[in-house]
């Protein structure tokens, strides 16, 4: 298998600010993303 690595033709910033509020942070991923893809946290 080719390992995959992000580089400028497909990779996304996306800078936001939330509320200090439990959840937040999920209510932003769900809406980006479905809960079956793969959203890679390493890169936060």
């Amino acid at each position: 298998m080719v390992s995959l690595t992000p580089n400028p033709s497909y990779s996304l910033t996306i800078r936001i600010q939330l509320p200090h509020q439990a959840g937040m942070l999920a209510v932003v991923t769900h809406a980006i993303a479905p809960p079956e893809a793969a959203l890679d946290p390493s890169t936060w």
